[in-house]
């Protein structure tokens, strides 16, 4: 006669020489290494007490996922005959455990129990059968006997905990889950939109979120998944560290709060927000506003400044008066780039605006541009600056402004006089000059009241060709100082 699929699994674990929560406790170190949702021994040891007496819950815990099931074949070191049996046993023992169509978890509500099936049976139970409800071990004992009695539409179960209430919601894969925490799916965590309908019990009434959950799970067969986040709105994308969540809402408030969530409606900070999202294994939208300044902080601009509209027309009126670094400035909701540029992902942005301000430089800038570097012979050239004024400004509009800016340099010490640059050989260039014919006019030049000794020399300049005089020769003569008593003949 073959042995039975419990009888089997006492056998091997008398085999192991272990005791039952010694074989527990080694299936929950190999589940701990997975990644899926953390159990407790309180959990798993019990499910396999259960399973040793041939009671469905026990098999469900253990071969209701092929993944739970090969853990603790590997773990009795079952053979592949014998792991052939116990997984042939378990198929036929589950084939009808998750018929339910809707699982109605009431152990964490605090209300009165009898109210609260009466609730469920003028609009869960009669649309929805057969059901499961879970209670607690004080429901259980306050409900009236006419539930008990009703075998062939309701399966009552007593919990202990909510690591429990979750094992039998994940056993039922396709039944719609009416609790006040949602399903997770039992592999990646990520909660189960598409059939939970958050529960609450409030002030007398049971509230649903979506309120016609009921209705769109008995026409559509399951209800609606969140909707899709773009790879460009996601919250990760952000590049941002995500905080540890602290909701501690549950029902239609959790309900509202995760659709939030996915939409990037739901007011708080996104490192919060993305905390959040991953511990309820979904995907969090960002807002435009944080998608923006991601791409600017990534372009590496400054820190946006906020401001009225005032100061923005201040802000972009000074920019053309005088140079202006890269500004960012937020107002009235949009983003102004002064002098930045604008990232490639903000391109065409309604919000975004970039303003290029060239500023105009001033006739003090201008003029101290025009002098810097000047050497002594320069200044003795044009000692008034009046040859730098008519270069700056040929039509003389802003003679007054130049002027102004002339006193400030010359009376204020700002000017810096630099070394000339001696000529390699000025001989050279003098005789180039001397061997000009003899000018039709020049001009000579001599001291009076010095002694014959003192006397300086003069030169004959042709003013017939002035540009033969270049700056490098003259700089090689004396100051104009020396001279005194200059006619021209």
């Amino acid at each position: 006669m073959p042995i039975s699929p419990a009888a089997l699994l006492k056998q091997l674990i008398e085999a192991k020489g272990e005791s039952q929560k010694a074989i527990a406790l080694s299936w929950l170190d190999r589940w701990a290494t997975t990644a899926a949702r953390p159990l407790s021994i309180t959990t798993v040891s019990p499910r396999l007490s259960n399973a040793l007496s041939d009671q469905l819950d026990g098999w469900q815990f253990y071969f209701g996922t092929p993944q739970r099931a090969a853990i603790l074949l590997d773990v009795l070191e079952a053979t592949d005959a014998e792991r052939e049996v116990l997984l042939g046993g378990a198929a036929e023992r589950l084939a009808g455990y998750g018929a339910a169509r809707v699982v109605v978890d009431l152990h964490d509500l605090g209300g009165d129990c009898v109210a609260m099936l009466t609730a469920m049976d003028k609009t869960i139970l009669a649309t929805l059968l057969p059901a499961v409800i879970l209670l607690t071990a004080d429901q259980w004992a306050r409900l009236p006997m006419a539930y008990s009695e009703r075998v062939d539409a309701l399966k009552l179960v007593k919990i202990a905990s909510d690591d429990e209430a979750l094992e039998e919601i994940s056993a039922r894969h396709n039944a719609l889950v009416v609790s006040s925490r949602p399903p997770r799916n039992p592999v990646t965590g990520a909660v189960c939109f598409s059939r939970w309908a958050a529960l609450a019990w409030e002030r007398g009434q049971l509230t649903m979120s979506p309120e016609d959950a009921v209705g769109r799970f008995v026409r559509d067969g399951a209800l609606p998944e969140l909707p899709a986040v773009e790879s460009a709105h996601r919250l990760d994308a952000l590049g941002i560290e995500a905080q540890d969540p602290v909701n501690t809402v549950v029902g239609p408030m959790l309900w509202r709060r995760l659709q939030a969530l996915a939409d990037g409606t739901l007011d708080a900070p996104a490192a919060s927000r993305l905390g959040e999202a991953r511990a309820y294994g979904i995907m969090g939208a960002s807002t435009d506003d944080e998608r923006v300044r991601a791409a600017l902080a990534a372009a590496g601009l400054p820190t946006e400044e906020a401001v009225d509209s005032k100061a923005l027309a201040r802000a972009l009126a000074r920019a053309s008066l005088r140079p202006t670094p890269a500004t960012v400035l937020r107002c009235e909701c949009a983003w102004h780039l002064l002098n930045a540029p604008n990232p490639p992902s903000l391109v065409g942005h309604p919000r975004v605006h970039t303003h290029s301000a060239v500023a105009k430089t001033t006739p003090l800038q201008r003029l101290a541009a025009a002098i810097a570097g000047r050497t002594a012979t320069d200044w003795e050239l044009d000692p008034l600056l009046e040859g730098a004024i008519s270069a700056i400004d040929p039509a003389g509009a802003e003679v007054t402004e130049l002027k102004h800016a002339r006193a400030w340099l010359i009376y204020g010490g700002h000017c810096v006089v630099g070394r000339d640059v001696a000529v390699a050989d000025p001989l050279e260039r003098l005789a180039r000059l001397l061997a000009h014919p003899a000018p039709a006019a020049g001009a000579a030049a001599h001291e009076v009241g010095v002694e014959q000794d003192q006397a300086s020399f003069a030169i004959l300049v042709p003013l017939m060709e002035p540009a033969v005089l270049e700056r490098e020769v003259l700089a090689q003569v004396p100051p104009s100082g020396m001279w005194s008593g200059l006619t021209e003949t």
